[in-house]
């Protein structure tokens, strides 16, 4: 199946890109996560903008895949 996007070796990916494609949940369960250490934590891009590393998600997404969640 083609969603119509694809994590890059290296890079920023926006907060709405990864809400979007990655992890298709809502602001606040992410926001949990994080502070749960369940998610990578993000960086700033600018004054409103959040990103996180593509190195970072390509890990946590191994690591669900190796876990079965």
């Amino acid at each position: 199946m083609d969603i119509g996007f694809t994590l890059p070796e290296v890079g920023l990916i926006r907060e709405k890109t990864v809400l979007q494609y990655i992890a298709p949940v809502s602001r606040s369960t992410l926001w949990n996560w994080r502070k749960q250490g369940k998610f990578p934590a993000p960086c700033k891009m600018g004054d409103n903008t959040n990103g996180y590393r593509a190195k970072d998600l390509r890990e946590w997404l191994a690591g669900l895949e190796v876990s079965g969640a």
